[in-house]
């Protein structure tokens, strides 16, 4: 493998490590905003959108099994 093909696997490694920290983000957003909200939508379809939300970012972060396919890209770069 040439050099040029390494520098991208290794800029794809750098994304794929960055992915957990972000989805980080988005659920402490998601949850301030869901922690904050006036009580007259704690029954409205925001409220529960934001719940579902939550819900799938926090299975996301469950399921993410990222060092399996790090580990691939590393060995392919050698």
């Amino acid at each position: 493998m040439n050099e040029l093909r390494r520098a991208d696997i290794r800029n794809i490694i750098s994304v794929i490590e960055s992915i957990p920290e972000k989805i980080q983000s988005v659920l402490d957003e998601e949850q301030e905003y869901s922690d904050n909200m006036p009580e007259s939508l704690e029954l409205s379809t925001h409220k529960f959108k934001s719940d579902n939300a939550l819900e799938r970012l926090e299975d996301a972060q469950f399921y993410l099994d990222l060092d399996t396919t790090i580990d691939s890209l590393k060995d392919a770069i050698g």
